[in-house]
Parts: C-alpha cells; structure tokens; sequence
C-alpha cells in the first residue's frame, strides 16, 4: 500500500474508541496548536499529528527537528484525574507505548534512554514532551500535552550537521507502507491499555526492561550543577540512580535534568 498518512488512514488501524484525530499538512508545533484547544475545552482523547512543523519543541526549551514526511510528529491531550506529582509516569508510559509501537508495527527493538528518548542503534529515533498545566487552584490537572516526534525514514529535507552526527530513522529508506499511521494508531492502542495502570508494576518492569544506560557512564546537569555519574539503577517511582565520582548516591527525578551519555 502506497504511503498515506490522514485521518482516515490512521482510524483504519485504530481500536481504541472515542479518539479525536487530526492530521495537518504543516504546523508551527502540536503541542501549541493543542494547547490553544485544549484551552477551548477540547476532550481527552484529542490527537493533533502534522506532516512537518516549524517551530517544535523538545524538553529544557531545545527545538525539535520535523522535516516534512520523514516522522510522525503529535500531540495527545489527557485530562487526568490523578493529583499533578502523579503526571510524571506518563512519560514513561509513552516511552513504553512507543516502543511497543514500534516493535509491533516495524519488527524492531527501540530501547529506551532516560527519561523521554528512545534510540535504535545507538541513535536517537523518538523524543517525548510532557507539559502538565494544572487548574485555576493549582491542586489538580486542567490538562496534560504529550508530544511526540518519531524519525521513522530519512526525509528529503536534511537535519542541521549537530542533529545529523546522532539522530536516527527506523528504516534506511521510505518504505511503500503507510507506516505513520500505523504506528500512531498502535501508539494510541498501547498507550490507552497502559493509561488506567500508571502505578501498576508492569509499567515500570515494561521501562526498565528497556533502559539501555544501567551501569553507563554518564554526564547529568541539573541548573549550574555539572558532574560524570554511574548509572546504577531505576527507582519504582521512575527517577534515576546514580553514583558519583565522589561516591555520594543521588536519585535524579526528571524536571530539568539534562544526561548525556559518556
């Protein structure tokens, strides 16, 4: 089947019921876009997917490469129940869910690097974007945005040379399959399977089976604080162990944790 990625291509594989999909030809940035509905009263459940953008965004305020038809570039909008410190399991949740995506649609294996990447062949494929926006009283979630950029195949736009040395595509050349919506929709199935069982063990075993930095060395900035570390394990609430050169033991939650692997 010819490559096709719209609303009606991603439904066709969808299962999951009650799901709202739009599929742009160029945006700005999901998140932004989402973020304005949601800001509308848009539902749970609203998806926004774009062929390109020009403006997206990674985590620490870093931009986010979208070349037009080489990845699947989204937003997803939840409204959670749960209190707003329980929001940091859905990023390890998307990792999961893309990943199972991925190794279900592609016949891959993407592992996964802390807390919001996920690499094929020591390169990175896929970044996840959570950004949290409580209510008016600051005790509970009005909403949440997740957004996701997936490099699936080399697009005919090339990457900046910085992006180029360490950015990864799922296959070497664009294939004759509609791939992104094959993977948005089975994204969108594990996801909501996943969804209702944040705290559930299978969740967190699901993530670090997959994490690829345990016993790596690694370089963690954290605001002015700037030191090398050995990964030494994954906490059950998802923040990171390590140790230090000095031997002192820390537990890094994600917020404003930047790792870059040595």
């Amino acid at each position: 089947m010819p490559e096709t990625f719209d609303e009606k291509s991603v439904y066709r594989y969808l299962h999951t019921p009650d799901l709202h999909i739009t599929v742009l030809s160029a945006v700005t940035s999901t998140n932004t876009l989402l973020a304005q509905e949601a800001q509308k009263g848009a539902p749970e459940g609203t998806v926004l997917a774009a062929h390109c953008q020009s403006g997206g965004r990674g985590r620490l305020g870093r931009s986010f490469a979208s070349p037009k038809d080489g990845g699947l570039y989204f937003t997803l909008l939840l409204r959670p129940s749960f209190a707003p410190a329980d929001a940091a399991r859905l990023t390890p949740a998307c990792a999961v869910a893309m990943a199972r995506a991925i190794e279900n649609t592609c016949a891959v294996s993407p592992q996964i690097k802390w807390v919001n990447d996920l690499y094929l062949h020591n390169r990175k494929i896929c970044g996840i974007l959570t950004e949290a926006t409580p209510d008016k009283c600051g005790q509970k979630l009005d909403y949440v945005l997740i957004g996701i950029g997936t490099n699936i195949y080399p697009a005919d736009e090339s990457l900046p040379a910085e992006l180029a040395a360490k950015a990864g595509t799922i296959f070497p050349a664009k294939p004759e399959i509609d791939y992104r919506a094959r993977i948005l929709a089975a994204f969108l199935d594990e996801f909501f399977t996943i969804y209702p069982n944040l705290s559930h063990a299978k969740l967190y075993q699901a993530y670090k089976e997959r994490l690829f930095i345990i016993d790596k060395p690694v370089y963690v900035t954290h605001g002015n604080e700037k030191y090398n570390a050995q990964v030494i394990g994954l906490n059950e609430d998802f923040s990171l162990l390590v140790r230090t050169a000095a031997g002192d033991i820390k537990n890094l939650s994600s917020g404003e944790i930047s790792l870059k692997l040595l």
